[in-house]
């Protein structure tokens, strides 16, 4: 699946009624800087980005962060996903897909998540 195939998919998913995006502003924070340093999205088109996916999305502020992935930035993804009480974590990172559950939330590839 190309990059832009990816993108489309995950528009939609975030259009479907069946489904809320939950995040938070540590993982904003760290998408707009992946948006800039690995996509070269400039400042303003990342910030552009970041605010309008916030704005289709449930914005949670976890209380705590535990240590449970073997990347310690990990856990506040797993924090937010707690906070929503996610049904779902869908990621292609294998430092979350290794652990497979986390409180209640299953954590999947983007291709088991159909």
């Amino acid at each position: 699946m190309t990059r832009r195939e990816e993108l489309s998919r995950f528009r939609s998913l975030l259009d479907s009624p069946d489904n809320i995006h939950v995040t938070s502003e540590y993982i904003l924070a760290e998408l707009e800087t992946v948006l800039r340093s690995k996509f070269g999205f400039t400042v303003q088109k990342a910030r552009v980005t970041i605010n309008a996916l916030a704005k289709l999305s449930e914005l949670v502020a976890p209380k705590a962060v535990e240590h449970v992935s073997r990347d310690p930035l990990d856990d506040y993804v797993l924090a937010a996903a707690v906070e929503g009480r996610v049904e779902y974590l869908v990621s292609a990172d294998n430092d979350l897909l290794v652990l497979e559950t986390h409180r209640g939330t299953r954590i999947i590839s983007p291709d088991e998540f159909r």
